[in-house]
């Protein structure tokens, strides 16, 4: 099952994203970024948090099959949406084990609601779990919570060539599950999958 937040992103025309939306600061001049992690991350100092992040914490986690959202604003037949959040993608997420940092409100077992995800208007997607195979795995996430409380993922910088064998993988998922042969699959961006 293909996340809701994975369909949205891939429809995200390269003007509706604005220089806003461009990650600062991370090492990393393709933008792109990476939030569940196989490996424990070691250097948060290249991670995307913010200067005014609390409860910083890294922990394993799975992410919850078909609780995925988009919030990047309503469809305006082409136009760009006027609602621009801060994170464009929710998941819940169950707690495996919380390995560094805050504790609080990350116990074992319970399930958190995170948001993540800026488009940086050269990609289709937001990397996210999407394929089957994905919910059944865990991941190491950063979590931090803004001033009210809520809970969002640190951003990692993450190769062109890893996300294309991601889109790849996604992409041939889209089309096995729609019975349409790859060859005549066309991806959200116009190109042919092959």
């Amino acid at each position: 099952m293909l996340g809701a937040a994975l369909v949205a992103a891939s429809l995200i025309a390269a003007e509706q994203v604005g220089a806003e939306s461009q990650t600062k600061g991370i090492g990393n001049s393709s933008g792109l970024l990476r939030y569940f992690m196989v490996a424990e991350p070691q250097d948060l100092g290249i991670a995307t948090l913010p200067h005014d992040a609390q409860g910083v914490a890294i922990a394993k986690v799975r992410a919850v099959p078909g609780s995925s959202a988009w919030l990047g604003g309503r469809d305006r037949s082409g136009q760009p949406s006027v609602e621009r959040p801060e994170y464009w993608v929710s998941y819940d997420l169950r707690i495996v084990d919380v390995i560094r940092g805050t504790r609080a409100n990350l116990n074992t077992g319970s399930t958190i609601t995170v948001t993540f995800g800026k488009p940086d208007g050269k990609h289709n997607y937001i990397p996210a779990p999407a394929l089957p195979q994905e919910f059944e795995r865990q991941y190491f996430v950063v979590l931090f919570q803004d001033r009210s409380g809520h809970f969002h993922l640190a951003g990692f910088p993450m190769s062109e060539m890893e996300y294309e064998a991601w889109e790849t993988e996604v992409l041939k998922f889209e089309a096995e599950r729609a019975r349409l042969p790859p060859k005549d699959r066309v991806a959200p961006n116009g190109s042919s999958s092959k």
